[in-house]
């Protein structure tokens, strides 16, 4: 319920993404963050936490948003 709670104090997102692995909760297309993402840690369900903003695209439609885990340690 306090994740809805912090989601609906946002305003109007267009598309929210949930990592289920990192435990990361990115909602976007809001007023926030220039309409990109929002991104909240929410590991601890009961005090969703603001971690950040991604605001280099000007708008973000849809999000997804994965831990790579793959041989490249550039990009894990």
């Amino acid at each position: 319920m306090k994740i809805l709670l912090y989601i609906m104090n946002l305003g109007i997102s267009h598309n929210i993404h949930i990592n289920q692995d990192s435990r990361y909760l990115y909602p976007v297309g809001i007023t926030d963050c220039n309409g990109d993402a929002h991104i909240v840690n929410i590991e601890n369900q009961l005090q969703p936490q603001y971690s950040g903003c991604y605001d280099g695209a000007n708008y973000m439609h849809d999000i997804q948003c994965v831990n790579y885990n793959g041989p490249d340690i550039d990009y894990q």
